[in-house]
């Protein structure tokens, strides 16, 4: 359970959560480690920014994203240490944005006024989206490109499509408060002109161990072999019970360990040894994809796609290599000097290459 909690919960602004209340909280725990929880959809730049520096200059700061993070918050935690989100939370960055309201009859020269106004304010959005672009490239090391690109979509990211593009450093469990506050939240978007959002009945992780869960079968499963219709199941227990075996000696093998502890039907492997199979998860479908060209090319070659496998259809390329100084002596003429000695290949290479009569 964390210690030292500080809680964002709601708009960044000059009235609500800013900059001189972090720097007090802060305060109060003086070179200790501090954790704070966010939830809200941003607010004030000029606020954000004093704000991210107030926890840079702290230090030992973790941010928590939960529920629905939005705008200025999603950079300003980028003076944390380290950056946390709920596997059930939402992420959303956008261009920044300035508030425009004329409520009033405007002759030619106000509408000038006016549009140099607007100039200037757009030239000033474009310095700071350069800045927040640039936070978020340093952080997950990408492009300021890609990162003005992605604040442009505006598109509502997952924890896993966040953690993915580096924007987050780690997903945790949801603390359960905050699952019921996506309807307060889409009204909340709505109202601040932000995009709204779909929620997925099922929320995906990027945990090592959820691809490692889902590729383990692929991986040490052995490539089943079409069984005759009238013994499939006689030998079903029997092959079922071969493949679970196949699967830890593969295992093993694959680990370099001899035996592995298993209690409650369940076992418990480190961090190394799931980087392990996902190393070997990585490998085996690099081969594939290797193989997969490898036959893409022999099957340009006329003739080979009726053959079955690569290796097959390899060494039909081989015989064909083989066999090609008999096939050329057969295509020339009877009277040919090739067709009388065939102790070289010296005469037919010049016959082709049109050094001969």
């Amino acid at each position: 359970m964390a210690k030292n909690i500080i809680e964002i919960n709601g708009t960044i602004d000059s009235w609500g959560y800013q900059k001189s209340n972090l720097k007090w909280r802060l305060s109060q725990y003086k070179d200790q480690e501090v954790t704070v929880r966010i939830n809200s959809l941003g607010g004030d730049v000029n606020q954000a920014m004093a704000m991210s520096q107030a926890l840079a200059d702290h230090g030992k700061v973790t941010v928590q994203f939960l529920g629905m993070v939005a705008s200025a918050v999603t950079w300003m935690a980028y003076g944390a240490e380290k950056v946390q989100m709920a596997e059930d939370s939402l992420w959303l960055c956008h261009k920044t944005s300035t508030p425009v309201d004329i409520w009033d009859n405007l002759n030619a020269d106000e509408i000038d006024k006016k549009i140099e106004e607007l100039q200037k304010a757009k030239e000033t959005n474009k310095a700071l989206d350069l800045i927040i672009a640039k936070k978020y490239a340093d952080h997950c090391n990408g492009s300021v490109q890609d990162m003005l690109k992605l604040m442009s979509d505006e598109k509502w990211l997952s924890a896993k499509d966040a953690k993915k593009l580096g924007l987050v450093d780690e997903i945790i469990k949801p603390s359960g408060k905050i699952k019921n506050e996506f309807k307060f939240c889409q009204q909340m978007c709505e109202d601040l002109h932000l995009p709204t959002f779909e929620i997925e009945s099922e929320i995906e992780d990027d945990t090592i161990i959820d691809k490692v869960i889902n590729a383990c079968k692929e991986l040490f499963q052995p490539k089943q072999v079409e069984a005759q219709e009238n013994n499939v199941e006689q030998n079903k227990n029997k092959e079922g019970m071969k493949t679970k075996v196949a699967n830890v000696v593969a295992l093993l093998a694959l680990l370099n360990v001899k035996e592995i502890e298993a209690e409650d039907n369940k076992v418990t492997l480190s961090v190394e040894q799931l980087n392990e199979i996902e190393t070997a998860l990585n490998a085996k479908a690099k081969a594939e994809a290797q193989n997969n060209k490898l036959v893409e090319i022999l099957d340009s070659i006329e003739g080979s796609k009726s053959i079955e496998g690569a290796e097959n259809k390899a060494q039909s390329l081989v015989n064909m290599v083989k066999n090609f100084p008999v096939m050329v002596a057969n295509a020339l003429p009877k009277n040919s000097p090739a067709t009388n000695d065939a102790d070289t290949m010296d005469e037919v290479d010049e016959m082709l290459r049109g050094k001969k009569d």
